[in-house]
């Protein structure tokens, strides 16, 4: 029993874990640019349109984890994944109004994906939110049903896709009941 709780303890990325979303295609670009690298440590979040990977910063340098990383540091899915929850370690939601309409919220910075795995915080912008994940570095949520804001915001998303560094995904995606994510919608190019 000690050894098991000493090998637990001692199974640990050599840095800290972060969050990064990535289209569906980033796993297959990256292991043709890199085969000797082995496959990158993605989850799916929503199948054929977003996954969560996840990045190893050190200083100043940043990342992907590989399947190979969990073998040498010892380390489980799971024990990765926890390690990515506590680098978020305060709320980063900033909340911003549409007169009239709601209000949705931003979240911005290298590990804003993080967010996803703290469901107290997706609660915070109500039940079943909508998720917008344009480019890295920013998640953009609000509550769904009003059809103003639902296009208001979309429509931000849409434009932050195509004009920020890094784009991700235009589609926007909603954590259901069942503690799972499905795809909601996507606003049109201009």
């Amino acid at each position: 029993m000690v050894l098991t709780l000493l090998a637990s303890a001692l199974a640990a990325p050599p840095g800290t874990v972060l969050v990064s979303p990535e289209a569906a295609d980033v796993p297959d670009l990256f292991l043709q640019q890199h085969p000797e690298l082995g496959p990158l440590r993605c989850e799916a979040l929503v199948v054929d349109v977003v996954l969560l990977c996840f990045k190893l910063q050190t200083g100043a340098s940043r990342r992907y984890v590989t399947e190979a990383d969990l073998l040498s540091w010892d380390t489980t899915p799971e024990q990765l994944r926890t390690a990515a929850r506590a680098s978020l370690t305060e709320n980063p939601w900033v909340a911003n109004e549409v007169p009239d309409t709601g209000r949705y919220f931003v979240a911005q910075g290298p590990n804003a994906a993080a967010v996803l795995l703290h469901p107290e915080w997706l609660a915070h912008v109500g039940p079943e939110p909508l998720v917008a994940l344009p480019a890295r570095g920013v998640v953009v949520a609000w509550k769904p049903g009003d059809e103003e804001l639902d296009k208001v915001v979309a429509v931000g998303a849409r434009r932050m896709f195509e004009e920020l560094d890094h784009p991700v995904t235009a589609v926007i995606i909603q954590k259901t009941a069942e503690d799972g994510w499905t795809r909601w919608g996507e606003a049109k190019p201009r």
